[in-house]
């Protein structure tokens, strides 16, 4: 006699695809926080600043600054950017009917910005005293006309941005 025999193979769910129940809890609790760890340390877009200068009557400079505040590049890592497995960032503007591009381009591709984890000791030696801006991204137009320009940045792993600027007198 063998004694008491369980018939009926893997309880799949239980042994497979997840722990045992008992460890279940415990099992989801660990795998959410280094989601939202990750989840911290990912890049992160803000515009620092738009400036619309008057030239002329008619002329305006638009100057848009992005900063990437998050901790990772635009490409999440250097390694991304070595394989060609992200695309470089395209930035857009978009002209009313009634104006004119007189400087800079309507869509071009830029290089990914950097995160805070560049301005860390053991990157810059110089840490202290050292004025890096790899985080941040400046673009520059000269507009003819008054109107709406619609700016938009698509930054990858980095998220986008869109924003509406107003040119007028």
């Amino acid at each position: 006699h063998l004694g008491p025999v369980e018939i009926g193979g893997w309880k799949w769910k239980f042994v497979m695809q997840n722990p045992p129940e008992k460890f279940l809890q415990e099992e989801c609790r660990l795998v959410c926080q280094s989601t939202l760890s990750f989840a911290k340390v990912s890049p992160f877009l803000k515009m620092k600043e738009v400036k619309v200068e008057k030239v002329s009557s008619d002329l305006f400079r638009l100057i848009v600054r992005v900063q990437n505040q998050g901790f990772l590049s635009t490409a999440g890592s250097q390694q991304a950017i070595n394989t060609a497995s992200v695309k470089k960032p395209k930035i857009k503007i978009k002209l009313s009917a009634n104006q004119k591009l007189k400087m800079g381009l309507p869509e071009f591709e830029s290089e990914h910005l950097t995160g805070r984890s560049l301005h860390l000791p053991w990157h810059n030696p110089i840490w202290t005293s050292a004025r890096e801006n790899s985080h941040e991204g400046q673009y520059e137009w000269l507009i003819a006309g008054q109107g709406a320009v619609i700016f938009q940045g698509e930054f990858g792993r980095g998220g986008a941005l869109k924003a509406e600027i107003s040119l007028q007198n």
